[in-house]
């Protein structure tokens, strides 16, 4: 059984192993340049229940939210 202690050192370490990766240039996603983003942002239709369907499509848009 692992403590508190022990899951701190190893959230501390992988975060330090993870951002030095990121300094030295091994990450192959940030070194090929910007591509078409992989994580899609949608919202849930529920959320605009309340709203009529132009203020919930302004909202998305303002937001910058292309999925609904």
């Amino acid at each position: 059984m692992s403590s508190r202690r022990d899951f701190v050192k190893k959230s501390i370490s992988g975060l330090l192993a993870g951002s030095a990766l990121g300094v030295t240039g091994i990450s192959p996603v940030l070194a090929k340049g910007k591509k078409e983003d992989l994580f899609k942002l949608g919202v849930a239709g529920y959320s605009f229940v309340h709203f009529k369907l132009d203020e919930a499509l302004a909202m998305m848009k303002k937001t910058d939210v292309h999925y609904l």
